[in-house]
């Protein structure tokens, strides 16, 4: 996590980031029928980091309600 002057800015390890990309594209198969439209603009997924005293909590959501934890604290 970086921490700047005006806010927050959140980093995605490369290996987070192939296990992010293996479950959006498992997602879109099997939830989403493969369809992989999500509207215009895009935003079928967001990212949600919550910073704790022990670490951050990162997950992937669909807007369909599926989620995925790619960073937890053990």
């Amino acid at each position: 996590m970086l921490m700047h002057k005006k806010g927050w800015a959140f980093s995605v390890y490369p290996e987070e980031a192939e296990k992010i990309m293996a479950w959006e594209e498992k997602h879109i198969k099997e939830k989403h029928h493969g369809n992989g439209y999500a509207g215009a603009i895009g935003g079928r997924f967001s990212y949600e980091f919550t910073p704790t005293s022990l670490g951050d909590i990162a997950v992937v959501k669909c807007r369909c309600g599926g989620e995925f934890c790619f960073r937890d604290i053990d």
